[in-house]
């Protein structure tokens, strides 16, 4: 017998939250939000870092490293797109794991130059990875505020 597919239960995408420290708060909106199962990233974690509370509310806490995360969130729950939203810091050890294929940005021209110690889209400007990886714009969108929203698609390196 197959179920007709609106009546089929959605499949929620996964939440995870990536922290070096491993401070979540539990009382977030995203842990009182019905939602996809939640898988919590700790990659340095405090020495005294309680999950208990975390854990009761049904995250799955992962202490490890960004890389091993990724492996496991690919092997054990078959991801193939993952979503990421964070600072430079993110983006700079996704891109040092070659993990970026897309990249998708809001433009904000009122307030694009922050002075000699604006951090980049991958972190402080001191810190450059060790080798330049090429996008091609997909996408441009001016909007009414001055705003532009802009998408990038990963292009193979030159041969």
């Amino acid at each position: 017998m197959t179920i007709p597919a609106e009546m089929q239960p959605r499949c929620q995408p996964l939440r995870c939250i990536a922290s070096r420290s491993g401070k979540f708060n539990p009382d977030h909106r995203v842990f009182q939000t019905p939602g996809g199962a939640l898988h919590l990233l700790v990659t340095e974690p405090a020495e005294v870092t309680e999950f208990g509370p975390l854990e009761a509310l049904g995250a799955t806490i992962h202490l490890c490293s960004l890389e091993e995360f990724l492996r496991i969130l690919m092997v054990e729950h078959g991801v193939q797109t993952l979503l990421c939203e964070g600072g430079g810091t993110l983006v700079r050890s996704l891109a040092s794991l070659e993990a970026i294929d897309e990249v998708h940005l809001t433009w904000a021209a009122h307030s694009l130059f922050g002075g000699e110690d604006a951090p980049t889209i991958t972190g402080e400007l001191s810190s450059h990875l060790p080798a330049s990886i090429q996008f091609e714009l997909t996408h441009f969108e001016p909007l009414e505020n001055g705003e532009c929203f802009l998408s990038y698609q990963r292009t193979p390196p030159d041969s």
